[in-house]
Parts: C-alpha cells; sequence; structure tokens
C-alpha cells in the first residue's frame, strides 16, 4: 500500500491519537498494543502494517517530531546568510527561531505533552536537551561568542539547556498556554535576559 494513500494517514492518526490517550490514562510501561488497537478501532492486522510494536510506534513518532524541529531550525539558519536580517540582530534572528519552533510544538501540543509527561519516554527528554544544547552551541559560533570564567563552559550549556527546556516544558503543559507568537517573545527575553536582572531585591 502507498504509504501517502488517504487511508494509510488516516490509520497513522489514529494510531497516534490513541497513543495520546492512552498515555494521559497510563505510563507506556503498562501500554499494550491491544489497548491501542482497540482505542484506535482498527485490526490487528493495520496496526502492523504501520508498525513493528509499541516501541516502533514510539521511536518513529519521536524520530518525526526531532527531524520537524531540525527542519524548522535548519530553515531559521539560513536567515544569517540573508543580506536583509543583520547578522548581529540576536532579538530578531533569536525571536524567529522561537516562532517556528513554538508553532509546530503547538501543532502537536498534546503528543509533546504526554511524552514529556511521568507516563511518557525519557528517553525523549534527553533527544529534546541535546538538540537544544547543539542549537546553543551552533549560534554561539554564529555570535562568535565565549563564556566566561566565572563558571566552567559544561556548566554554563547545561544552565541554558535547562532553563529553556523547562520553560518550553511549562509552556506545554500550561492549560492556558499563551500564543506562539507571545511566547516566542517570552523566551527570547529570557535567553538575553540574566535571571538575577529578573528580580527586584528591594534595599534595606
Amino acid at each position: 500500500m502507498n504509504k501517502n494513500d488517504l487511508r494509510w494517514l488516516r490509520t497513522e492518526q489514529k494510531i497516534k491519537h490513541a497513543l495520546i490517550t492512552e498515555l494521559q490514562q497510563k505510563s507506556f510501561a503498562q501500554l499494550r498494543v491491544v489497548d491501542l488497537i482497540n482505542r484506535a478501532s482498527i485490526s490487528r492486522r493495520a496496526f502492523y502494517l504501520h508498525y513493528e510494536d509499541k516501541y516502533d510506534l514510539l521511536n518513529k513518532l519521536e524520530g518525526q517530531l526531532i527531524k520537524q524541529l531540525q527542519e524548522r531550525l535548519q530553515k531559521n539558519h539560513a536567515l544569517f546568510d540573508r543580506s536583509s536580517v543583520p547578522r548581529n540582530d540576536q532579538y530578531l534572528l533569536t525571536n524567529e527561531a522561537f516562532n517556528e519552533v513554538l508553532s509546530f510544538i503547538d501543532q502537536e501540543r498534546a503528543l509533546f505533552k504526554v511524552l514529556l509527561s511521568p507516563n511518557g519516554d525519557p528517553h525523549f527528554s534527553r533527544r529534546l536537551r541535546s538538540l537544544m544544547g547543539d542549537e546553543i552551541i551552533f549560534r554561539a559560533r554564529l555570535y562568535h561568542a565565549y563564556t566566561t570564567n566565572q563558571i566552567p563552559t559544561r556548566y554554563v550549556k547545561e544552565i541554558m539547556v535547562g532553563l529553556l527546556f523547562d520553560l518550553i516544558n511549562s509552556w506545554i503543559s500550561n492549560p492556558h498556554p499563551e500564543s506562539p507568537e507571545t511566547f516566542a517573545k517570552i523566551l527570547t527575553a529570557s535567553r538575553l535576559t540574566a535571571p538575577m536582572e529578573l528580580l527586584i531585591i528591594p534595599q534595606k
């Protein structure tokens, strides 16, 4: 069967939605293929035409998400080569990148939410953190940026990745989230603002 066939794509969507619903109620370890089949209202044969088992389903869905994020980041990288965008305009370039990424995450919010939940896959969190770390290093090189000697470089990277990951995860799980455009501005400001600058400490 042609994998671009409408029936094929509909079955994949049914299985994906079944996974999301099941992971809202139970852990992936507890999940059985029969649960997905029943939830999706498909035959056992239909499931195994698409996936080898529940692990194959998880790996393929996560791989698709990571690939889509990488493609959007690479699209943003092209802005560095356009004369109309100042190379040193960090706010503009960072905000554009966040807009691209957050718009996609918003489209797949339900899937991201369950995968990053306690019922999901810890490996997916590590893949996202790795992607974020690579992007931070890439942009640091483009900006010719370097770290100070106040904190070892490896810990600086962990601080930046941790903050970014936690903010995005908080937005994903927010029952009343800001629009991708609004949250992109919040993330951009968080990237260009030192944590202590967000606090006002009254003088005694």
